[in-house]
């Protein structure tokens, strides 16, 4: 991700007119006579601004905000300002506004940030705050890292990691910035560890802290969740979860939810944002919401995430007829991944001149479970009305079948976005491919496999009458309801012989790992189990 700042002039050259229809809100702060102002301008006139806002608690639960200002006399106008009240020096604040469009939808804006401290005479001025929450990321070979951004530079900055209450680790830089990422190294495997971060400007210090877990080595048992599809829209009706084109209020709630399950880490299975933007301060933008969004649990658990159809178009260049074709280097939807996100980068060397693979195809071992991450949207376009098809390219097939070689013995998963098999009848993956990908699969000892795509869960069995010539039974498994709009599924279904459970409910897969089994419960929103498998060892 690294440097979220990278030549922001030069992106909006790239930058398309988002039309006379406001999507997005962008709010801005000032110091008025020793008040904060929040103000905001939008590009058509819209109705019914607010301002809410609240404490932060870096520990939380948080959702509902204290402090809401609203115009008493609705109008319609394109630029709002608000004097904010009972602001404490010293207190880390969030806040978001709100309109309504001309199609008199609520807008949000992402949640924001901010500190007022007062300087040695006495003024009041902007403190240290955060733009990016600091979370915990994991880049393979027991390196965990620590990402986050401020709203303004700092002088210094650094982590220091915690065994109980002896500290075992410490790094940090003097460098006026506004970005850190710190790669934690020889960390002690098998241990859950807290971390404190330190921003500091002059005398102004800003903290927040976390836990994660450590590299479990084999032997040591541990439990991952999945699930995947936050993104929202416009055309669908979930008007008050569609903070820009993500389902917030969901992936709050989510947050909240998965603090009661013990897990070291998320695979999130892709269309984590709603992207279909030209626009590259709006790409950025959402990948901004949806990290605030799941900050409760990414600041104790990684993410691995996987990039869905919906990701690899934000940004991307529309042509006159509607379609629409990837950005080129360093603009592409993958570089702007792999800007905003901490993850491992041990995937397959691109061509010269085309987006690279560096974490969003990867893998990584975790216990006695080897991971694997594919991109089946790389290189994402719709030409002549039609999509391009699900489809690894051929650096990911070397790629892959070298991985499975160098990992067998191992419960193996693999997880990639569109699913192969869709009991809704959708083929959105390349029919050519599958039956190769599956043998692939099967040869080389493929435990289950993890999709997202299709907002429903459901778990398919995938063997020989799917695929001739296939010697094992293996699980399809597809986790797409963390947020986006449900579909139905008292439908006719395809390979409904092969499906072994569906719902439509949102909810997430807790799996636990030994050495000699894996067990995943599909879990909905009121921890009701609607499903359960249990791999057993060939």
């Amino acid at each position: 991700m690294k440097n979220l700042k990278f030549s922001l002039l030069l992106l909006l050259i790239f930058s398309a007119n988002s039309g006379a229809l406001v999507r997005y809100v962008f709010p801005e702060l000032s110091l008025d006579d020793s008040t904060v102002v929040v103000s905001f301008k939008t590009d058509a006139p819209v109705t019914r601004p607010n301002v809410y806002y609240d404490r932060f608690d870096n520990d939380g639960p948080y959702g509902d905000y204290l402090y809401n200002l609203y115009f008493r006399k609705d109008t319609s106008d394109t630029f709002f300002s608000f004097r904010l009240k009972n602001i404490e020096p010293g207190v880390l604040y969030r806040y978001v506004v709100t309109v309504n469009n001309e199609r008199n939808l609520t807008i949000p804006s992402r949640e924001k940030y901010f500190r007022v401290i007062r300087d040695k005479k006495g003024n009041l001025r902007f403190g240290l705050a955060y733009d990016v929450l600091p979370f915990v990321g994991y880049k393979g070979d027991g390196v965990v890292s620590i990402r986050w951004v401020l709203t303004r530079e700092a002088d210094e900055a650094f982590v220091i990691v915690y065994d109980g209450d002896r500290p075992i680790a410490q790094v940090g830089s003097v460098e006026k910035t506004k970005e850190f990422e710190y790669d934690i190294h020889e960390l002690p495997h098998n241990k859950r560890l807290f971390y404190r971060v330190y921003s500091i400007c002059g005398d102004d210090t800003l903290t927040s802290s976390g836990w994660f877990s450590t590299l479990k080595d084999p032997g040591h048992e541990f439990s991952f969740v999945f699930m995947g599809d936050s993104r929202s829209n416009w055309r669908w009706p979930n008007s008050v979860d569609h903070t820009n084109y993500i389902a917030v209020t969901t992936l709050n709630l989510l947050a909240r939810i998965l603090g009661r399950y013990e897990h070291d880490f998320v695979i999130f299975s892709g269309d984590l944002i709603g992207g279909g933007t030209t626009d590259t301060t709006q790409a950025l933008e959402q990948y901004l919401t949806w990290l605030s969004a799941v900050w409760q649990d990414n600041r104790n658990a990684f993410y691995f995430n996987v990039v869905g159809n919906h990701d690899a178009t934000a940004p991307n260049r529309r042509l006159p007829n509607g379609d629409y074709v990837p950005l080129e280097p360093p603009y592409s939807s993958e570089c702007y991944w792999a800007r905003m996100f901490v993850l491992p980068e041990n995937g397959p060397e691109a061509p010269k001149g085309m987006a690279p693979y560096r974490e969003n195809t990867y893998s990584f071992d975790w216990g006695d479970v080897h991971f694997v991450v594919l991109n089946d949207d790389y290189g994402y376009y719709r030409k002549n009305k039609h999509r391009r098809p699900a489809a690894l390219t051929p650096e990911q097939w070397d790629w892959l079948i070298n991985d499975l070689k160098a990992n067998q013995g191992k419960w193996i998963i693999v997880a990639y976005h569109e699913p192969t098999f869709s009991p809704l009848g959708r083929q959105d993956f390349d029919s050519t491919q599958i039956d190769s990908l599956w043998r692939v699969f099967d040869r080389y000892g493929v435990t289950a496999v993890i999709n997202g795509h299709e907002h429903i869960y459901a778990r398919l069995d995938v063997d020989s009458t799917l695929v001739p010539g296939m010697k094992n039974v293996i699980p399809q498994f597809i986790s797409g309801r963390a947020g986006a709009p449900k579909y139905r599924t008292n439908r006719k279904l395809a390979f409904e012989s092969h499906v072994r459970a569906i719902d439509n409910s949102r909810h997430f897969v807790l799996v636990h790992a030994s050495r000699d089994s894996l067990v995943f419960q599909a879990i909905d929103f009121d921890g009701k189990v609607i499903d359960r498998w249990v791999a057993k060892k060939r």
